[in-house]
């Protein structure tokens, strides 16, 4: 299916396409994280979120098709780090959120939308790539290991009693 995959650069126009690409991991990450993820977000206010993305200039928003059907998204920012006394000035881009429609899965999409990242960053001399996930979402660890990403820092939390 790889050969049938599109990436393009998505535009205001493919809001609703990408609201619909993103209840899946929304519903996922609010069943797992009910105290830090909205349940059911108000579809509008997911909207202006996008809408919002679309204006900043080192933020970009890629959709990918199969046979014109929206399949799959990903949303990535260029990042400049100054040099400060105890690290080195970098230049990344980040990979905030990235989601494959479930018929869609293991066809090819979510790498398809990582080679297009990583061909943005190359094309800008950018050698790295950064990305989170949580603790619980064993599934995409495994996609990202697979795709030669791999564990450099850990963020811990603490929930305190009220």
């Amino acid at each position: 299916m790889q050969d049938s995959i599109e990436i393009v650069r998505a535009q205001p126009a493919d809001v609703r396409a990408l609201i619909g690409l993103n209840e899946a991991v929304q519903r996922l990450h609010a069943a797992h994280e009910p105290t830090r993820f909205v349940s059911d977000p108000d579809p509008e206010e997911v909207a202006s979120y996008f809408t919002q993305l679309f204006e900043s200039p080192d933020r970009f928003i890629d959709i990918a098709s199969v046979e014109g059907e929206p399949a799959g998204y990903i949303v990535y920012e260029l990042r400049s780090m100054a040099e400060v006394v105890f690290k080195h000035p970098m230049q990344l881009l980040y990979i905030h959120q990235i989601a494959t429609a479930r018929r869609f899965r293991r066809c090819g999409v979510g790498r398809a939308l990582l080679a297009a990242v990583e061909d943005f960053a190359r094309a800008r001399g950018i050698d790295r790539i950064e990305l989170d996930s949580y603790a619980f979402n064993r599934e995409a660890h495994r996609f990202f290991e697979s795709a030669g990403f791999s564990t450099f820092k850990i963020v811990m939390d603490r929930r305190l009693e009220p």
